[in-house]
C-alpha cells in the first residue's frame, strides 16, 4: 500500500515535471533574445529541475535494485523448494513400487494359503469318509476286520494298520493346520508392512503438496515483483527522458549565454563556432581516465554532435606543432600567435582532433580550419581540449576571448 502512494506520487511528479519542461521550452523559444542574467536564471532553474529529475530516478533506481534482490532472494527458495518437490517425488516413487512389491508377496501368499486350505478340505473329507465308515461298521468293524483276515498275525497287521491311517490323517491335518496359520501370520506382518507404505505415501503426497502451494506462493511473489519492476523501470524510462529534454534544454540556454559573451568580440575566437558546452573548466581537478588530483591547463569544449566538426585558428600566426601525443592530447596543433604591445607572447593549443590538416611552419589566418574535433589520446568521449598559453604559461582562457591585442 505504502509502495503504491508511493509510486502516485511519483507519476503526478513525473507528469507536472515534463508539463513543466515543456511550458518552459515554449517560453524559451518565445523569448529567445533574453538578456545574459535571464538566461543564467533560466539556466538555474533548469539545472535545479535538473537535479531533482536525477534524485527521482536514483531513488527509483535504487528501489528497483531492492526488488531485483527481493527476487533473487525469492528465487533461491523457489530452487530450493523444487528441490525438496523433486526428492518427495522420487520418495513417493519408491514408496510406490514397494507398495507394488508387498501386495506382490501378499498375493503369493494369498494362493499359499488357497492351496493349502483345499489340501486340508480334501484331506478332512477323506477322514470323514473313514470314520463315517467305521461308524457304519459299529462293533462289526472288528469282525469284519477279523473274519477277512488270513489269520491271527494278519488280524493284528490290518488292525494296526487302521490305526496307523488314521494318525497319519490326524498328523497331516495339523500339519497343514500349522503350515496354514503360518501362512497367515506371514501375510498379516506384510500386509503391516504395506500398510506402514501406505500411511507413507500418504505423507509425502501430502508434504509434496504443501510444497507445491509453497512454489505457488513464491511464484506470485516473484509476478508481484516483476509487475513493481515493470512500472519502476516505466517510470525510470519517463525520468530519463525528461533528463535528456532538460539537458537539452541547458545546452541551448548555455549556447545562448556563450553566444552572447564571445559573438562579436575582438580578440581570440571561438575555436569551435556552435559549440559553447565547457565539460571541463581550466584549474585543478581530478583527471576523469587517470583518476590523480591535478591541474587542467585548458577547457573541454563539448557538446551533442561535436565529433568531426571543424576547428578554427583563435588568431593569426605560425604552426609550431602538428603531431600526435598518445599519452594526452592525441592528435594536436600548438600556434604561436606572436607578441603584444607589453611583449607578452600568446599561444594556443588544440588537442584530441579526429586529425589535423597543417602542418609545422604553415602561417594560418584567424579562422582557418586547422583540424577536426575528435577523442584521440587520454579522452573520455569528442571535445576540443583547448589552451591558450601567456609567455609559455597556460591561462584560463575564458579571461582572453575578449582581450583586444
Amino acid at each position: 500500500m505504502r509502495y503504491k502512494r508511493v509510486l502516485t506520487a511519483m507519476c503526478c511528479f513525473a507528469l507536472c515535471f515534463i508539463f513543466a519542461i515543456n511550458m518552459s521550452g515554449s517560453v524559451f523559444v518565445a523569448h529567445s533574445s533574453k538578456s545574459l542574467t535571464e538566461l543564467e536564471n533560466e539556466k538555474r532553474a533548469f539545472e535545479q529541475e535538473l537535479q531533482n529529475a536525477r534524485n527521482e530516478a536514483k531513488r527509483i533506481e535504487q528501489r528497483i535494485n531492492e526488488l531485483k534482490n527481493s527476487k533473487a532472494k525469492q528465487e533461491e527458495i523457489k530452487e530450493q523448494l523444487e528441490k525438496q518437490i523433486e526428492n518427495t517425488r522420487q520418495q513417493i516413487s519408491i514408496c510406490t513400487n514397494r507398495i507394488i512389491s508387498i501386495q506382490n508377496s501378499i498375493d503369493a501368499l494369498q494362493s499359499d494359503i488357497e492351496a493349502k486350505n483345499k489340501e486340508f478340505d480334501h484331506i478332512k473329507e477323506l477322514f470323514k469318509k473313514r470314520l463315517r465308515c467305521m461308524y457304519m461298521s459299529g462293533a462289526n468293524g472288528q469282525l469284519l476286520i477279523l473274519l477277512g483276515a488270513d489269520d491271527f498275525a494278519d488280524y493284528l497287521a490290518r488292525t494296526e494298520l487302521t490305526r496307523c491311517v488314521a494318525e497319519y490323517d490326524n498328523a497331516l491335518l495339523l500339519k497343514i493346520t500349522k503350515i496354514v496359520e503360518s501362512i497367515n501370520q506371514t501375510k498379516s506382518e506384510v500386509e503391516k508392512q504395506k500398510q506402514e507404505q501406505v500411511n507413507l505415501k500418504k505423507t509425502l503426497e501430502q508434504k509434496q503438496n504443501q510444497l507445491n502451494s509453497q512454489v505457488s506462493e513464491v511464484n506470485q511473489i516473484i509476478r508481484n515483483i516483476n509487475s513493481q519492476t515493470s512500472e519502476l523501470n516505466a517510470k525510470k524510462q519517463e525520468y530519463e527522458n525528461a533528463i535528456r529534454q532538460v539537458e537539452k534544454k541547458i545546452e541551448e540556454v548555455l549556447q545562448q549565454i556563450t553566444a552572447l559573451k564571445f559573438n562579436g568580440t575582438v580578440g581570440f575566437l571561438w575555436p569551435v563556432p556552435g559549440y559553447y558546452i565547457i565539460t571541463s573548466p581550466f584549474g585543478m581537478r581530478v583527471h576523469p581516465i587517470t583518476g590523480t588530483y591535478r591541474m587542467h591547463n585548458g577547457i573541454d569544449i563539448s557538446g551533442s554532435g561535436i565529433l568531426g566538426k571543424p576547428i578554427l585558428a583563435a588568431e593569426d600566426g605560425q604552426v609550431v606543432i602538428a603531431s600526435y601525443n598518445a599519452g594526452g592530447y592525441g592528435n594536436y596543433v600548438m600556434i604561436n600567435h606572436g607578441k603584444d604591445d607589453s611583449s607578452n607572447t600568446y599561444a594556443t593549443l588544440y588537442g584530441h582532433m579526429t586529425k589535423y590538416i597543417v602542418s609545422v611552419g604553415q602561417t594560418v589566418k584567424k579562422g582557418d580550419v586547422i583540424g577536426y574535433v575528435g577523442s584521440t589520446g587520454a579522452s573520455t568521449g569528442p571535445h576540443l581540449h583547448f589552451e591558450i598559453r601567456v609567455n609559455g604559461t597556460p591561462q584560463n582562457p575564458m579571461n582572453y576571448f575578449n582581450k583586444v591585442k
